[in-house]
């Protein structure tokens, strides 16, 4: 049978929606620690006790306590609190003060589950997982642009970066016929071309004849190279006209009747669209085990390690 606890505050205090960070960012970890309050404090206070006797300086405040680490400088703190059955650490004891209220109070106003871009993550994923990691990838997008300046603005359009609008995984365990189930998603609205570098058809990957049966690891996959060439020809030549020609040009040496190399043809014509991946161990002389690794990549017509 499934457990699963829910912790929900609010997020947007106005102590967290100051200015852009210009150091480090703001972190909290929050856990429910209801009905194990008093063993917890116990081991703060043993750990409080220690960093007190190697001079860390100390400040309690309205139920927080916070240690300078960082010579004073923003969000490089390390404070705690525990309070309404919630134990919370991070790193500005003001905005951890802040949380810690919102959560006792009862306050909401929005929370992740009202975010449309997280009920897409959820739906792709098929419900709920037992476990979750979610990245609101176009937020992200948006604060970095922020920071970066209008001239990141171009950028974020030609290479379709505005097109992602999250990312996650979604894990199960125990469900149906699958001890555990873990599911990558990316969600994407409109069309990007970075999508297009890392195509990967969907093609039997039957492991090959020369892989041995006592391999300890296994892996292989599909990517349409040439795809991935034309593709970042495109973005390049868009971001910096005729680089693909300037390197062409470099590689073929200076007879262009008798080029050197050429990208296309001579690297990535002869590839084929597979690559594999192997690890054993082997006894050396000395009876050590050692590790080897194998890649394999598919040439047209055979298999080229």
């Amino acid at each position: 049978r499934r457990r699963h606890t829910r912790l929900q505050g609010d997020w947007s205090s106005d102590v967290c929606s100051s200015d852009l960070p210009s150091s480090m960012p703001y972190v909290y970890f929050l856990a429910d620690v209801k009905g194990k309050e008093d063993a917890l404090k116990s081991l703060l206070d043993r750990l409080t006790q220690i960093a007190e006797e190697q001079g860390m300086p100390k400040e309690t405040k309205d139920d927080v306590t916070s240690f300078k680490i960082g010579g004073g400088a923003p969000r490089q703190e390390l404070a705690f609190s525990i309070k309404g059955g919630i134990f919370a650490i991070g790193n500005d004891a003001e905005s951890l003060k802040a949380t810690v209220g919102a959560l006792e109070s009862g306050r909401k106003e929005k929370s992740l589950a009202d975010n449309a871009r997280f009920q897409d993550f959820r739906q792709s994923a098929g419900g709920s997982g037992d476990f979750e990691l979610f990245v609101d990838v176009a937020r992200a997008v948006e604060l970095a642009g922020d920071i970066a300046g209008a001239e990141a603005g171009a950028a974020v359009a030609t290479l379709g970066l505005n097109a992602f609008q999250s990312a996650g995984v979604s894990g199960t365990v125990g469900q149906g016929d699958f001890d555990h189930n873990t599911q990558f998603i990316l969600n994407v609205k409109g069309e990007t071309p970075l999508l297009k570098l890392f195509n990967m058809p969907a093609k039997p990957t039957k492991p090959e004849a020369w892989v041995p049966d006592n391999v300890v690891s296994y892996f292989s996959f599909n990517w349409d190279l040439e795809q991935f060439y034309n593709t970042l020809s495109s973005v390049l030549n868009a971001v910096m006209p005729g680089a693909m020609d300037q390197a062409d040009a470099m590689l073929a040496g200076p007879d262009p009747d008798n080029p050197l190399l050429n990208i296309k043809k001579d690297l990535i014509g002869p590839l084929g669209n597979r690559i594999s991946i192997m690890s054993d161990m082997i006894e050396e002389k000395k009876g050590q085990p050692t590790g080897r690794v194998l890649i394999a990549w598919q040439q047209i017509g055979r298999a080229h390690v």
